[in-house]
């Protein structure tokens, strides 16, 4: 199913890499941009929302981890346009081995909208081990130290020229509205881990 941005608004994609892994883990965070914003000025919002969200994150990941940049995917009648910032990574300050690849910090984002298609979930790769117990359960300090390191971020999002609101757009399964504000969010005291199923042919 196709997500459906309305044309002048985009997703932001954050760019994250870990050492040791070849492929780049995602975030991914629809916003509503201003109608007046210039495309002409597309890098450097890019450049803006990377240095925000890396700026208020890099203290809950390890040094293990770097946050590569970002691209803001812009929706218009023609097709899409990206955007990719050209600034500096920025590596993670917290220290001690990062979490395996396949394992991450499940943020929750909500919207006043009910039921699962008002929510929306994001997974950030590069967590200290020290952070979770053997069975798999984050620290209350730490949750509550992410928590409000995600706070930060979207508050600083939001801030942003580039950004009217942050939004959780709907899959063409729902016709209206195309998204939702995201009034909120939440982090779960489990880490979250990708399971791969096989098939039998």
């Amino acid at each position: 199913m196709t997500q459906l941005i309305p044309d002048g608004d985009a997703n932001v994609i954050f760019r994250h890499s870990l050492t040791g892994v070849s492929e780049q883990m995602l975030i991914i965070i629809g916003i509503e941009m201003p109608p007046d914003f210039v495309n002409a000025n597309g890098v450097a919002a890019a450049n803006d929302l990377h240095t925000k969200w890396a700026t208020e994150m890099k203290t809950s990941v390890t040094n293990e981890t770097t946050f590569v940049g970002a691209t803001i995917l812009r929706k218009e009648a023609t097709g899409f346009l990206h955007f990719d910032s050209t600034n500096a990574g920025v590596v993670g300050t917290s220290s001690g081995s990062a979490l395996p690849p396949n394992v991450a910090i499940l943020g929750i984002k909500s919207t006043d909208r009910g039921g699962q298609s008002g929510k929306g979930r994001m997974f950030l790769p590069g967590v200290s081990e020290a952070a979770v117990d053997s069975g798999g359960t984050l620290s209350a300090a730490f949750v509550a130290q992410i928590g409000g390191d995600f706070g930060s971020a979207f508050t600083a999002i939001e801030n942003a020229t580039s950004v009217d609101d942050i939004m959780l757009w709907h899959e063409d399964s729902i016709v209206s509205p195309a998204g939702t504000k995201v009034t909120g969010f939440g982090v779960s005291n489990r880490i979250a881990t990708i399971r791969r199923r096989y098939r039998r042919f």
